[in-house]
């Protein structure tokens, strides 16, 4: 005969807050993810989200994250290369955009 699963069944709803888990009314897409590495190294925590790009600007971008380690690695150390990443090139990208726009408003 099979092992009944058992789990907290009907308490999970009436349970105490902080027994609960800290992310549990947080959606998925705006919970916190920390690494280790990134916190250890005086970066700041990062949040993943998810944002639908046209096929083109995947590629795009892809081909430009190649294009820069490939610059980078004639001219910068391993580890800065490995800081190289799409989610950088991506934040960076919209980090000056974002300026532009409180810079220029409409005009951006």
């Amino acid at each position: 005969m099979a092992k009944k699963k058992t789990g907290l069944g009907i308490d999970a709803f009436f349970r105490k807050p902080e027994t609960a888990d800290k992310n549990a009314s947080t959606p998925a897409d705006q919970q916190t993810q920390t690494k280790a590495e990134d916190v250890s190294a005086g970066e700041t925590e990062k949040t993943k989200a998810t944002y639908y790009l046209s096929n083109d600007t995947v590629v795009e971008l892809e081909e430009a994250w190649l294009r820069l380690r490939r610059l980078m690695a004639t001219t910068i150390d391993k580890d800065k290369r490995r800081q190289v990443s799409k989610s950088w090139l991506v934040e960076s990208a919209l980090q000056i955009a974002l300026e532009e726009l409180e810079r220029k408003g409409a005009d951006s």
